[in-house]
C-alpha cells in the first residue's frame, strides 16, 4: 500500500502544526495545546498578550493564525528548538500547505552519463588547445561538475554559489582573448 503524499497527509493547518511540533521535539501528547498556549502567553510579545486558549486549540484543527503571528510563533519557538529547513519555508507550509519542507530530496544524478560528458568535453578541449590533462585533474573537474549538478538539483538552494559566478566570468573573459 502506497503512503499518501504530504499534501494529502497534512491537508489541514492543524495537521501541519502537529507535524512541525513533532519535528522540533516540542512537548507531545496530552497537554500539548496548553504548553503551546503557555509558551506564547508567557512571552513578552504584545501580540499574544490577549490570546485565548480556544484560539490556540483551533490551530490544531482547521484554522491557522494570521501569517504575521505564524512567523512570530516560529521565531519564538526557534529560541529553544531547531528548525530545519529554514523557518520561512515552515511558516508558509503551516499556513497554506504546498511543498513539504521536510522532504529530503536526494538528487538523482546519472553520474555515469555526466562523467561521460565531462570526459568527452575535456578530451575535446584538451586536444584543441594541446593541453595535457592528468587523471587527477580530470577527476577533480568531474567532482566539481557533480557538486554543481547536485546544487542545481537542490530545491532549498536559493542563492547561486560564488564559485559558479567566478567560473562564468572567467569563461567569458577567456573567450575575449
Amino acid at each position: 500500500m502506497q503512503e499518501p503524499d504530504s499534501s494529502v497527509k497534512y491537508a489541514t493547518p492543524g495537521e501541519r502544526l502537529t507535524h512541525l511540533l513533532d519535528k522540533i521535539g516540542f512537548e507531545s501528547g496530552r497537554g500539548r495545546t496548553r504548553a503551546l498556549y503557555n509558551r506564547l502567553v508567557d512571552s513578552s510579545l504584545e501580540e499574544f498578550s490577549d490570546l485565548k486558549f480556544g484560539t490556540v486549540r483551533s490551530w490544531f484543527h482547521n484554522h491557522a493564525p494570521p501569517m504575521r503571528k505564524v512567523t512570530s510563533i516560529i521565531d519564538l519557538l526557534s529560541e529553544n528548538y531547531s528548525f530545519k529547513p529554514d523557518k520561512e519555508q515552515i511558516s508558509v507550509w503551516w499556513k497554506v500547505g504546498g511543498f513539504y519542507p521536510y522532504e529530503t530530496l536526494e538528487p538523482t544524478l546519472d553520474r555515469r552519463k555526466i562523467g561521460s560528458y565531462v570526459a568527452s568535453t575535456i578530451q575535446e578541449h584538451s586536444s584543441n588547445n594541446d593541453l595535457c590533462i592528468t587523471r587527477l585533474l580530470e577527476k577533480e573537474i568531474q567532482e566539481a561538475v557533480f557538486a554543481m549538478c547536485n546544487d542545481f538539483a537542490d530545491p532549498n538552494l536559493t542563492e547561486c554559489p560564488a564559485q559558479y559566478i567566478d567560473m562564468l566570468i572567467k569563461d567569458k573573459l577567456g573567450s575575449l582573448k
